[in-house]
């Protein structure tokens, strides 16, 4: 499912994360969001585009007992997303832009 170890959000940005707001865009399935919980943030949003993602992202949060309340994923396309809402943070990911090819169909 899940790695954090490879993820590389936990350890070296611990006392970033710790109690953080993070909003973590093109969040593909969940993987830098589920390690910034484990790290210590306090909440996740993520932002992706892709419905299977999304999906695949909750059930792996769910299979491993995270706090329903601890995380929020919204779909759509991450500049339509941030011009629509408005989104409290601390913290901010943005690594899956660098390896999801945009405009992939969900």
């Amino acid at each position: 499912m899940l790695s954090i170890s490879k993820s590389g959000v936990p350890c070296g940005n611990r006392d970033i994360l710790d109690g953080a707001r993070v909003l973590d865009l093109a969040s593909h399935d969940g993987r830098y969001s589920f390690a910034a919980l484990k790290t210590g943030a306090a909440h996740v949003t993520g932002v992706e585009v892709r419905q299977t993602l999304i999906d695949r992202a909750q059930e792996a949060f769910a299979f491993y007992g995270q706090d329903p309340e601890t995380y929020r994923f919204v779909r759509g396309d991450v500049f339509e997303v941030l011009a629509r809402e408005k989104f409290e943070v601390d913290v901010v990911l943005c690594f899956g832009s660098c390896t999801t090819p945009t405009g992939t169909p969900n």
